[in-house]
């Protein structure tokens, strides 16, 4: 699942770099399809967990089986680059 915030920075991906946001896609459904929602490093303060797309990063968490991105960001503009 996706949310509309998320959605709406894939399809900006999308525009400028469609290469990137296919490996974002395909990472999530990778991720989605194995159950595998514990991956990723933890985001302190929050529920979710960064998985890196170089060089995109998602931002995500899994309940109750199913997966939910928040946002996909170019990792290389993060403000804190510790989460």
């Amino acid at each position: 699942m996706w949310t509309d915030a998320a959605l709406a920075q894939l399809e900006a991906l999308a525009d400028r770099a469609p290469a990137q946001a296919a490996a974002v896609v395909r990472a999530m459904e990778w991720m989605a399809a194995r159950d595998m929602g514990d991956l990723g490093r933890r985001v302190p303060g929050r529920r979710r967990r960064y998985w890196p797309v170089p060089p995109q990063g998602v931002y995500y968490s899994a309940d109750r089986g199913q997966l939910i991105v928040y946002e996909v960001r170019d990792a290389r503009r993060r403000r804190n680059p510790f989460w």
